[in-house]
């Protein structure tokens, strides 16, 4: 009878983390529509996605692209600065990124025929785009699995200081990020790309319409994330 108990025990399991990574990843697409509707919008791009896409007009290549090269690059920022806390399972964020630069480029090419016209019609557009970023955020989030680089960079150097809110970190980090994008934004393309109205509407916003979200998203069961 015992074997009969476990096999059925591990059964559920299995199917509990497969429900929770296929939310995971429906979040993540999500996600990545809102990030396509911003870039469509005009009006600027959130903080965390701005860099790439700066990086992306200095150096000619797809958005898409750049957003997987600068998430792996703060896994290797991660690593500097965990060492030999670094943890393997905290790879997994790399062909996370991976798969989200491969949506954010799906996602790109459904909506590039989205031109709105006129400010009042970029506004609908972008408020759109929060909406989106909201929503996937929420699934992404309260399924508990790998963060992608800039919150997990959050998570450790919050670890590695053992002084500040993990809030106040990634706080810290998004001001970083939005400096460095006005910088190289100035530098090379000596125009102000990426940040603008809709990046302030997106700091704003984005985390309340998660937490308006996730009320709605129930999913009881055990935290797989690793923990920092």
């Amino acid at each position: 009878m015992l074997p009969i108990i476990t096999n059925i025990k591990r059964s559920i399991t299995e199917t509990h983390i497969i429900r929770r990574l296929a939310i995971y990843i429906v979040g993540l697409f999500i996600l990545s529509v809102g990030l396509a509707f911003f870039l469509q919008a005009g009006l600027g791009l959130p903080v965390n996605s701005s860099v790439a896409y700066v990086l992306s007009r200095i150096i000619s290549v797809r958005y898409s692209v750049c957003v997987v090269l600068v998430n792996v690059v703060l896994v290797f920022i991660q690593f500097a600065v965990l060492q030999k806390e670094f943890r393997p399972i905290q790879l997994l964020q790399i062909p996370l990124s991976v798969l989200f630069g491969f949506f954010v480029d799906f996602t790109c090419r459904l909506t590039e025929k989205i031109q709105p016209s006129g400010y009042i019609a970029n506004l609908v557009v972008m408020f759109l785009g929060i909406t989106f970023l909201g929503l996937g955020l929420s699934l992404y989030v309260k399924m508990n699995l790998i963060p992608l680089p800039l919150e997990g960079l959050a998570l450790a150097v919050t670890e590695k200081l053992g002084r500040f809110h993990l809030y106040a970190v990634k706080r810290a980090l998004d001001v970083g990020l939005l400096l460095l994008s006005v910088s190289l934004s100035l530098i090379f393309l000596h125009n102000l790309e990426a940040v603008r109205e809709g990046t302030a509407v997106a700091a704003l916003f984005a985390g309340r319409l998660m937490g308006f979200f996730s009320r709605f998203v129930h999913f009881s069961s055990a935290d797989f994330r690793y923990k920092h």
